[in-house]
């Protein structure tokens, strides 16, 4: 079990909480937060009484199904908690690699923005690789934003496409390589 998990009493509570806490000017209905985090509706439910119980988060709304509910701002603990939930992302690397090499033939995996703390990067992952199934590809970046909590900003190239890029100095891959990031796969010679 995961060290957010035993410390909040479940995994669901994780997720709904770091779904509201990386997207603080979101507005969320139970259907949208039980799919973005992959929970069952009364998984949801039963995190959401908790979460409002402790005011972490506010609704809108009279009916339960018609409710929107969204992040307490004025929360005493938010700072620090935003900052425990950036600093203990529970996906592993290597798990990461596993599901994306499932869907492609990956070459690299390159990390920046959420998974190194750095708000001003342009993208949170470049996914370098050849044969790409585009479909299988969403499926995997949809689990591992559920268990991230946040919708993940990232660039697929192929290998050859990046190359190129690499070499005529383009911008997108200036930025990521030049500025701070994290490989966490490498084949084609990044490190």
């Amino acid at each position: 079990m995961d060290t957010l998990e035993k410390l909040f009493g479940s995994a669901s509570k994780v997720k709904v909480m770091r779904l509201f806490i990386f997207n603080p000017d979101h507005l969320f209905d139970l259907k949208t937060i039980a799919l973005r985090t992959r929970l069952t509706t009364a998984q949801t439910r039963k995190e959401l009484a908790l979460l409002h119980k402790m005011k972490l988060i506010k609704s809108k709304g009279v009916k339960s199904s018609k409710k929107i509910w969204f992040l307490n701002e004025s929360f005493v603990y938010l700072k620090p908690l935003r900052e425990l939930m950036t600093h203990t992302i529970v996906i592993s690397y290597d798990d990461m690699v596993k599901k994306i090499s499932r869907v492609c033939k990956l070459k690299s995996l390159v990390l920046s923005g959420l998974f190194i703390n750095n708000p001003d990067s342009r993208v949170d992952m470049l996914i370098i690789g050849n044969q790409f199934q585009k479909d299988s590809l969403k499926t995997v970046m949809k689990k591992i934003e559920s268990e991230i909590g946040k919708e993940l900003s990232f660039a697929i190239l192929e290998t050859e496409d990046f190359k190129y890029r690499l070499g005529v100095g383009d911008r997108l891959v200036r930025d990521i390589l030049e500025y701070p990031h994290q490989v966490a796969f490498d084949r084609i010679g990044l490190v």
